[in-house]
């Protein structure tokens, strides 16, 4: 699972594929280890689409926030993630 995360993100193979060649678990693994590996990126960058600086600022806090719920959310349902 830890190398089929890089698979998905890098090739056409998608999630769905994923499950049904290696079952739902590994799917599941596979999904929560690519949401943990953008972790670093998370910090890179602030979208551009809001028009102040603040509001640069509260997007770029709320996508943050949104990502670490959705990887504690993976990780609570199977620590293999981690």
């Amino acid at each position: 699972a830890g190398l089929l995360h890089d698979t998905v993100e890098d090739t056409d193979l998608t999630f769905l594929q994923v499950e049904l060649l290696f079952g739902p678990a590994v799917r599941r693994i596979v999904e929560g280890e690519t949401k943990v590996s953008k972790l670093p990126k998370l910090a890179m960058g602030v979208p551009q689409t809001a028009e102040t600086p603040e509001a640069q600022r509260q997007a770029a806090i709320n996508e943050q926030a949104e990502n670490l719920r959705q990887m504690f959310i993976a990780m609570s349902e199977d620590y293999r993630i981690i």
